[in-house]
């Protein structure tokens, strides 16, 4: 009878597949091909938890998905840089992972479970899920199931398989956010690199690629040649005291060990000739410790391989992956370095040493008393022991033997007890000055017979005791000069970079290599030196105040906040948002000085313009300095304008220029006209079509060029954009409202949804200026307020002594009831979209407004006013400006609140009626033509006002009231006002 269950196993690469099929299934194992040509599927059956299941074995080759923008991004100079930060990113199987991801499926269609047996780390958890993903598109009734092992031994291999676990969807979901944090990051600065310095300097490689990562790793090794340049090589002296007893001088080190000073080391050491006879004060012996080392972690193991073997960090790891393959490795990414085994297993593993060059030493281990526990080291990532051999490999050739070889040595002497010495430390005292020796008798060597890698000798001394005396033999001032730092080795940096947090123990071989293949570094036998294109980077970001992007402090966060995605502690969404913000902040700082940045690389590199072809050699005016500027065309056709005087290159778009009359009044430089190939012509400002302002006035701004049709500045008359404040409050519409500057100079606010006979818009006086601000207002949320300037010799209305300033509003046009009378407003179909105002009333034709022909009404006040919006009575003032002189109004006693009313439109209380919300009403004057002087009634609230309107007129005769239109509910007349009223 066939097993009922079907497990799928994956494993990460072919290699480990065909040994899984080996060990599980011995000679039971089938092979067939697979429909990739790379990935073989073995069948076999086993007994897993005391269940027949047939086992179908098959395997990936490292990841089956990439993450990547969709098609629209991929045009660089069409496709603003700046919304890579945001915008959706997809994470598929890639192109030339199609057969793997079908072979998958068609395993999975006749399988029950799915087993992952994946590499046991952050990456393996990630491909898991890619895995999981492709399976279960096939078959969703799939059960899932991980195998946690950390060598290919029968050994492990069948303790995983009786001990399958799940998935750890934490783990993975910290790489997603890695991968999609390095994504955004790279791709926006590695194109604002590229875009701005390739076509402005010779000899710039075809792209100039940034990552998070791959920087602080070139900031490492630039800070280390900087500061080797910058040394400045010091004098120091010392004294030099020997005693020669036998045929061996002794020397004594000075306690001071060196001085800067020579004046005082002089003094000092003819002190010392003068009187030079020493005296022993001390004799300390000790008995002394060499400790053997703890266990092998992934990155101990790159370092000492680098020191003794001069393997680079790549090589080490493509190694240790190809013998943990071979099952002679336990799995060689880790960062455990202590063991979490018995004793008993410790020594199967010494055991295997028992054929081969060690198994004199291995056997005397384990049978001669001489096997000590290893050291308990400070990490266990909970995933994999450390490092060690899992079988013996005496058939090893080459560097796979060397490396072989390095691990088993450490391996062994991490199993023995430590080396011991007696100790004798001497002090001694000429003329006040202290000197000391010392030496050793090793009493012990233990692991240092195996671990060839570490040196200690014996050192013999005269048998001193306190109070003997002696004359040095040799005494003398020595002169010397201190010495630069050396260049970062490769162990060097691999330390360095593991101390600052910098990748992790799987993937700091391959931020190295990144930035060799970048061409950013060059290695000379073990050690790095910065090339011109890595110096110059470096130094333009230092200097334009970004030198955090070349340290490790922003990279070592964002590995601490996948550790803790990992443990449950946060989101990868709010660890991606936090890490794009912090470099959205600093890309959109940097756009607007690279200047910084051409001048700092120019330093190194030499510009394209001046090898170009001169087309006009005083083009237009420099913002900057005034002067002339070259324009100059490239081989391929791309032109520069550059200043010599501000050592300036600005790249221009393709196209034939002129010079414009027109001054940019963002950045001071002369506008160019641009006719393209299509004869179609356009303008710019060079300066911000390279350098586009991030706001233009209060208005933020997301481009990457900018040409005068895309700008929004209200002063200049070649920036045509519109801004849009708020979407449309017709129902069903939902378009967005846009600021249009009309021809004769003044503003409009149209609806985007005309197209779709919408009309709504609203119209300002011809006189008055706009800008919008980055305040939002609260009752009609998402619109933006404005600002309302009144332009030079216009009197504004009196009430605008109580705004903002004299001469300026900043508002909410939807909201702002004292515009009533000043703004033409069309098309608003949703009653009470407008807050303060009624709709009809705000449906009437254009007037003229009020505040440039005010109504000269010199009413006295009357005997009691009302009470202003913080419910104290009003005070009474009177106006002193333009027509309305002598005019009196109401308002705050106190200038609390922003209360206004002229007297003549106050009536009593007791002759207002109450509005719909029952509360007394506003009373008003109409200053239309019709209209002029005639009072009428409106809600009292500031926001969120009823439709309430009537004359004050209609009152001699009142009509019923009612929540309805005019004339419904049986009402009569109308308490509203009615559209013959309004003309």
């Amino acid at each position: 009878m066939p097993p009922k269950a079907v497990f799928l196993n994956v494993a990460e690469k072919p290699s480990v597949a065909r040994e899984m099929a080996k060990t599980l299934g011995g000679n039971n194992s089938v092979s067939r091909p697979g429909l990739s040509q790379y990935n073989q599927v073995y069948e076999f059956n086993m007994n897993v938890q005391r269940q027949e299941v047939k086992m179908i074995v098959t395997s990936v080759t490292g990841h089956l998905m990439g993450i990547e923008f969709p098609p629209e991004t991929k045009d660089w100079r069409s496709f603003t840089t700046d919304k890579l930060f945001e915008y959706p990113v997809k994470k598929s199987v890639a192109d030339d992972k199609k057969r793997v991801e079908d072979n998958l499926k068609r395993e999975a269609r006749l399988a029950t479970h799915i087993v992952c047996w994946l590499d046991c780390d952050r990456e393996g958890e990630n491909i898991s899920f890619e895995v999981i993903q492709v399976c279960k598109a096939a078959n969703p009734r799939l059960e899932v199931l991980r195998a946690k092992f950390s060598s290919l031994t029968a050994r492990d291999l069948n303790r995983a398989v009786q001990t399958l676990g799940i998935p750890d969807e934490n783990s993975s979901l910290a790489v997603d956010a890695r991968q999609e944090i390095d994504l955004r990051i790279g791709a926006v600065f590695t194109r604002f690199q590229t875009l701005l310095l390739r076509e402005r300097f010779a000899q710039m490689p075809k792209v100039i690629s940034y990552g998070p990562c791959q920087f602080p790793t070139l900031g490492f090794i630039v800070s280390r040649y900087w500061e080797r340049e910058g040394f400045q090589s010091e004098n120091f002296w010392a004294i030099k005291l020997s005693h020669q007893q036998d045929a061996n001088p002794i020397n004594f080190k000075w306690a001071r060990d060196r001085l800067f000073d020579q004046t005082i080391a002089v003094v000092l050491y003819e002190q010392c000739t003068t009187h030079p006879t020493t005296t022993i004060t001390k004799v300390v012996r000790k008995p002394k410790s060499k400790w053997r080392p703890v266990p092998l972690a992934t990155v101990e193991m790159q370092k000492l391989a680098a020191r003794h073997l001069r393997f680079n960090s790549e090589k080490t790891m493509r190694l240790a992956e190809e013998l943990y393959q071979e099952t002679l490795f336990s799995y060689p990414r880790t960062e455990t370095d202590r063991f979490n085994i018995t004793d008993e297993e410790l020594g199967v593993l010494v055991k295997i040493h028992y054929d081969g060059d060690h198994a004199a030493y291995a056997k005397g281990l384990m049978e001669e008393g001489k096997y000590n526990r290893p050291r308990v080291g400070r990490n266990d990532d909970q995933a994999h022991p450390p490092i060690h051999p899992t079988k013996k490999g005496t058939h090893l050739t080459g560097d796979k033997k060397a490396l072989y070889e390095l691990v088993s040595r450490h391996f062994l002497a991490s199993c023995s007890k430590d080396a011991t010495a007696d100790e004798v430390v001497v002090t001694a005292t000429c003329s006040g000055e202290e000197f000391t020796t010392q030496g050793q008798t090793i009493t012990a060597r233990n692991y240092l017979d195996i671990y060839i890698y570490e040196k200690w000798y014996d050192s013999t001394i005269p048998n001193y005791q306190e109070g003997d005396e002696f004359t040095p033999s040799k005494l003398w001032l020595d002169e010397s000069l201190t010495t630069p730092p050396t260049l970062l080795t490769e162990t060097d940096l691999i330390a360095t970079m593991d101390r600052n947090g910098i990748g992790t123990d799987a993937t700091i071989a391959q931020h190295i290599k990144t930035v060799k293949d970048r061409e950013y570094v060059t290695v000379e036998g073990m050690s790095y030196t910065p090339t011109k294109l890595g110096l110059a980077l470096v130094q333009a970001y230092d200097e334009m105040g970004f030198a955090s992007l070349a340290l490790p402090k922003m990279r070592a966060a964002m590995e601490a906040d996948l550790v803790d995605i990992v443990k449950g502690k946060t989101t990868k969404a709010l660890v991606v948002e936090k890490h794009i913000s912090e470099y959205r902040l600093i890309y959109r700082k940097a756009i607007m000085k690279t200047g910084l940045l051409l001048s700092a690389v120019g330093r190194w590199y030499g510009r394209n313009e001046d090898t170009g072809t001169v087309v006009d050699p005083a083009l237009s005016q420099c913002g900057k300095c005034k002067k002339m500027m070259k324009l100059t065309a490239t081989s391929d056709d791309s032109k520069t304008l550059s200043c010599s005087e501000c050592s300036l290159a600005l790249l221009l778009p393709k196209g034939s220029f002129t010079a414009n009359i027109h001054i940019c009044p963002l950045c001071s430089f002369q506008v160019l006209d641009v006719k393209g190939s299509s004869n179609k012509s356009h303008n710019i400002c060079p300066y911000c079509y390279s350098h586009p302002p991030k706001v233009i006035g209060d208005v933020e701004a997301t481009l990457s060029v900018m040409r005068c049709f895309q700008c929004t500045h209200a002063a200049c008359s070649l920036a045509t954009a519109r801004t849009q404040i708020w979407k449309c409050p017709n129902k069903g519409c939902g378009e967005g409202m846009d600021i249009i500057k009309k021809k004769d100079g003044g503003f409009f606010i149209g609806c985007k949804g005309y197209k779709n006979n919408c009309t709504h818009s609203v119209h300002l006086p011809s006189h008055v200026d706009l800008q919008v601000t980055s305040e939002t207002c609260p009752v009609h949320q998402g619109a933006r307020k404005v600002s309302l300037q009144f332009r030079h010799g216009v009197h504004p209305p009196e009430w605008m002594m109580y705004c903002d300033s004299y001469f300026s509003l900043t508002c909410c046009l939807w909201c702002e009831d004292r515009l009533d009378q000043e703004l033409s407003v069309k098309g608003l179909l949703a009653p009470g979209a407008r807050g303060h105002r009624n709709v009809l009333q705000a449906q009437q034709p254009p007037q003229t407004p009020s505040f440039f022909n005010p109504a000269a009404n010199m009413a006295a006040p009357p005997s009691a006013g009302p009470s202003c919006d913080c419910g104290v009575p009003c005070a009474t003032k009177t106006a002193r400006t333009g027509t309305n002189n002598g005019r009196t109004f109401y308002a705050c006693s106190t200038s609390a609140c922003r209360y206004f009313k002229w007297c003549a439109d106050y009536v009593p209380s007791a002759n207002v009626p109450n509005c719909l919300c029952n509360l007394p009403c506003d009373s008003r004057t109409a200053n239309t033509d019709k209209n002029r002087g005639r009072v009428f009634y409106k809600c009292p609230k500031r926001s969120e006002a009823c439709s309430f309107f009537e004359w004050a007129d209609s009152q001699s005769n009142p009509p019923a009231r009612s929540a309805g239109p005019a004339g419904g509910g049986g009402g009569g007349g109308g308490g509203f006002v009615r559209a013959s009223d309004m003309h």
